[in-house]
């Protein structure tokens, strides 16, 4: 008898109390826990399934009242386009309708689409909504016809696929499924056949004949309607068998619409199909169909929230369920639990005690003590302990407070009590690897206060000290809280800034710092302000180690001191050579004019609808003797900040007057020359004039002149902007907003500007039409325009599905690689003329 348990005492004397109360405890919770797993995720699952079956109906629901304002639409416009007009202002109303039904179901995809699945469906059904909106002339009447019925066909088949994908077509439950088939699927296919039927019929009324299409047609559709109503009633029999609780409202609504239905039929065949002359109104036909059909949408809408019902008791009954099996297994744990523990903790509380100081203290918590409630031997070993363990805490906590001390002083400043020059070193480093692990960015700045031996010379030492100490509370303000401050010695201090996203970051910084430094401070009886010289470096572009960082944002900080105090600098490895090389091309520039380098090379413009040449617009090029062809991006920048770009926008107006006097002479004369004209030129107080003498002197018509002005050009001073434009329209020339959207908003303003012409940015038309953004921007600048009455010209146009969407947005020019890329005077003078004999 006692060998058999041999095994389970060994066993047993192998484990001490805890672990062999757990294996007991395990032993039971883990058959009981799985069971009771399985069967609340069963539970979790069915009511998954039904709360997504709800998803479905409501779903369901939006496209239905989508589908019924859809069909009203459909009849309604069917009979506007075959001449009965009465119906403008519901036609109106209902697009309004059937707009907020898309913004229900546009929501709804929102909550439901990554589980019911209606995108691709629904954004068909939208595309062919838009071609609707532009149907308006009679000869499309069958066309806005048939679209509008492929878009309710896509609709039932869309609320086909939510009742698959949400499980209504699959659910168990016989009555549910019944009423879904019953009340969505074909009933809403019979209310279709009625509503195509009201829809010819209203058509056929308003516009007086019957052909034999339309006859056939109507034949066919008053067969199909029966064949319908009868499946719809023969589904809705069954549903009564299930619940007959349900025969009495859905069988009265039932017999009503038979009864519609009938009258609808009647009326059609005295009225149209068997009449001798189509004596009824559009309206009246309408009005008959749309009342069998309002009430079928009625019986469907009682139908739903009967289902939804039906589903929500279901839910409810599976949660009380769940609730009750919780409710058990919660008080039965805690019963078995509370037992457990309770003798779990008066077999080895007194053991466990010790073994848990004793560990606690071996780990380093010096509070550790023993608190026993027995009154045997092992509160004597307990209190024995308790007195071992306070002797040892107090020698502890002496020297840990000397090692801190020391530690303190080693990696403080005594004065100011900021981290030291050994502190930054050791952040620095660790910062910088962390950046390199990160691959971030950090920032350095080496912070030198400016005339700082002056206060210490004249006011003396303890005046420094305290400048100094408030200068380290000023930049430890909580605005700077991302920012590590360190004093390295002397009047020098250095920030570290880890993480940035930019260089800018650690610029606005060194801004801040200087400002909170320039605000007087009170130095015993003296007022001052202090102000700093600051040198920024930059992990890793402006150095990998902590010396580099550090010299070179020292580097930096003597740069700011020499330009004048209070300022900064950030590093760059070329400050003293590129100031000589800027100074260099500024020379070589103003010597570019005198030395005829410059050039103008020819972009043209080409009309969308006639595909003619409209303008060419002159571009710059500077053609250096030993530099070669320098980029504009760089030369322009250094024209206008130099001054120079006054005279070179008058060679490049002059110039462009004279090859455009030059084509007139050789017969091109149906194409303008566009200038860019600069902000230092717009805003000179002599622009105005200007550009008369040049008009003047080149003998060229104003009038085939177009001046391009950049957004940020005309909102510096507005009111002056807007005056200009005037004086140069009331000359004749023609104004351009250039790269329109991507400057200064001047929205509020535009109405006012005398403008001709928005140009819209290459960088919106690069990725049109595949980028939805670019490509609702880019309709927008060109609605926009149409609707200030100014012209549009894209630019940037590079490819023929570019030229194709901005031709059916009906933009009225293009600009671009595809066309032509900028040209010497001589190869455009060739293009133009090929151009002119190949359009005759």
């Amino acid at each position: 008898m006692k060998n058999w348990l041999l095994p389970a005492t060994a066993l047993m004397n192998r484990l001490n109390y805890m672990q062999k109360f757990f294996l007991i405890g395990l032993l039971l919770v883990l058959p009981s826990g799985l069971f009771i797993t399985l069967l609340i995720g069963n539970i979790n699952k069915e009511i998954e399934s039904l709360i997504k079956e709800r998803q479905g109906l409501e779903y369901i629901t939006g496209v239905s009242h989508f589908i019924e304002d859809l069909q009203l639409h459909r009849g309604m416009k069917n009979a506007y386009l075959h001449g009965d007009h009465s119906f403008d202002q519901q036609l109106t109303s209902k697009r309004v309708d059937i707009e907020k039904d898309i913004q229900q179901i546009r929501a709804m995809n929102q909550l439901y689409g990554e589980v019911l699945q209606p995108e691709t469906r629904f954004n068909q059904m939208m595309d062919d909504w838009e071609l609707i909106k532009d149907i308006k002339s009679v000869s499309d009447a069958n066309l806005s016809f048939s679209i509008h019925s492929e878009i309710i066909a896509q609709s039932i088949a869309l609320t086909e696929h939510v009742s698959s994908t949400s499980g209504l077509k699959t659910d168990r439950h016989n009555e549910s499924y019944n009423l879904v088939d019953g009340l969505i699927g074909k009933l809403l296919v019979m209310l279709e056949h009625l509503g195509q039927t009201r829809g010819i019929a209203s058509g056929i009324a308003a516009d007086k004949q019957l052909g034999i299409d339309l006859k056939t047609q109507l034949t066919v559709l008053r067969g199909l309607i029966r064949s319908a109503l009868d499946i719809v009633k023969g589904s809705l029999n069954i549903i009564y068998e299930e619940d007959p609780s349900l025969k009495q409202p859905i069988k009265r609504q039932m017999d009503a619409i038979e009864q519609g239905i009938n009258q609808f039929i009647y009326w059609l065949d005295t009225e149209i199909m068997n009449a001798n002359s189509l004596q009824i109104s559009s309206p009246a036909i309408f009005e008959i169909g749309t009342s069998s059909i309002q009430m079928g949408f009625e019986l469907q809408h009682t139908g739903i929230p009967i289902i939804d019902h039906l589903l929500q008791e279901r839910i409810e009954a599976w949660v009380r369920q769940r609730m009750m099996f919780l409710a058990i297994l919660t008080i039965a744990c805690l019963v078995v639990a509370y037992l457990f523990l309770g003798l779990y903790r008066s077999v080895i509380h007194s053991v466990h005690a010790l073994n848990d100081a004793s560990s606690r203290l071996a780990e380093g918590d010096l509070t550790a003590r023993v608190r026993l409630n027995s009154q045997d031997e092992l509160l004597s070993v307990g209190t024995a302990y308790n007195h071992m363990a306070e002797a040892f805490e107090s020698i502890w906590s002496e020297r840990k407070a000397h090692e801190e001390q020391l530690k303190y002083r080693a990696y403080h400043d005594q004065l100011t009590g900021l981290p030291n020059r050994v502190n930054f070193q050791e952040q620095l480093n660790a910062h910088i690897g962390d950046s390199r692990r990160l691959d971030r960015m950090l920032a350095i700045l080496f912070i030198d206060l400016d005339r700082f031996k002056i206060v210490n010379d004249t006011l003396g030492h303890k005046a420094g000290d305290l400048l100094l100490q408030t200068v380290a509370v000023r930049l430890s303000d909580e605005q700077f809280a991302n920012c590590q401050l360190f004093r390295m010695g002397g009047d020098e201090f250095t920030a570290i800034i880890p993480f940035i996203e930019s260089k800018e970051e650690a610029v606005s910084i060194a801004e801040r710092m200087l400002t909170v430094l320039d605000q007087p401070i009170t130095l015993d009886t003296y007022e001052m302000k202090a102000s700093a010289s600051i040198g920024i470096s930059v992990y890793p572009s402006d150095g990998q180690t902590l010396q580099e960082l550090l010299t070179n944002a020292d580097m930096s900080m003597y740069v700011a001191k020499k330009q004048g105090s209070n300022g900064y600098q950030l590093y760059h490895p070329l400050l003293n050579e590129q100031a000589q090389r800027k100074q260099a091309m500024e020379l070589e520039l103003r010597m570019a004019l005198e030395r005829n380098e410059f050039s103008l090379y020819y972009q043209p413009r080409i009309q969308l609808l006639g595909g003619h040449y409209t303008t060419v617009e002159a571009l710059i090029r500077w053609n250096h003797p030993e530099l070669g062809l320098v980029a504009p991006a760089i030369f322009i920048p250094l024209a206008e900040e130099t001054g120079l770009i006054k005279p070179i926008g008058e060679w490049v107006l002059r110039t462009a007057c004279r090859q455009s006097n030059q084509w007139q002479s050789e017969g091109i004369t149906d194409v303008n020359m566009a200038v860019n004209i600069s902000g230092v030129q717009f805003q000179s107080d002599y622009f105005i004039q200007e550009i008369a003498d040049i008009l003047a002197e080149s003998d060229f018509d104003p009038n085939k002149l177009e001046f391009e002005l950049t957004e940020s050009v005309v909102m510096v001073n507005v009111p002056q902007a807007i005056s200009k434009m005037k004086q140069l329209r009331d000359q004749g020339i023609r104004i351009s907003i250039d790269d329109f959207g991507t400057g200064f908003s001047s929205l509020s303003y535009l109405k006012y500007f005398p403008v001709d012409i928005l140009k819209i940015d290459r960088s919106f038309v690069k990725d049109i039409p595949l980028a939805p953004k670019d490509t609702a921007i880019t309709k927008t600048i060109i609605a926009l325009a149409r609707r200030l009455g100014l012209e549009v010209v894209a630019e940037g146009v590079e490819t023929e599905e570019q030229m194709a969407f901005l031709k059916s947005r009906n933009c009225n020019e293009a600009q671009g690689y595809l066309l032509s890329k900028p040209l010497p005077a001589l190869e455009m003078t060739a293009l133009l003329k090929n151009h002119q004999l190949s359009v005759g």
